[in-house]
């Protein structure tokens, strides 16, 4: 057998192992996400990011949450969540500063089994918990 031949599993090996590693590693924790698997009511101060999504009854925006009043740890500066407002009094515009209290909930499924696994999907970073 061929010396490369016998090397090819112990290399193979390291890459998943490495690649696993790596992946492991980009991951940051976010305090946010603890919060809404505790389902927290908390205040929040952020940016909205992205313009409002305006529905019959609700507005939905992207907003980058800047500090949670009360909780100056300040880990969860920079994250980013997804804010549904039933009924909003005012408009909402790209850019705006708002402060609003909101109950944490984390992405959950809709227990249909084989199908989109839409907590996982929500998972890698885009948001730690939509508000409500």
């Amino acid at each position: 057998m061929a010396p490369a031949a016998t090397n090819y599993p112990v290399h193979l090996l390291l890459f998943f192992l490495a690649g696993s590693l790596l992946e492991q590693s980009n991951r940051q924790s976010s305090e946010l996400a603890a919060l809404a698997e505790r389902q927290e009511r908390v205040t929040v101060e952020g940016t909205i990011l992205e313009p409002p999504v305006l529905r019959e009854e609700t507005v939905t925006v992207v907003v980058r949450v800047d500090r949670l009043p009360g909780m100056e740890n300040g880990k969860v500066a920079g994250e980013k969540i997804r804010v549904t407002i039933y009924k909003p009094e005012t408009v909402l515009a790209l850019g705006d500063k708002i402060l609003f209290p909101a109950k944490l909930r984390a992405f959950r499924n809709f227990n249909n089994p084989g199908r989109y696994d839409y907590a996982l999907a929500m998972q890698p970073g885009a948001f730690p918990a939509p508000l409500q």
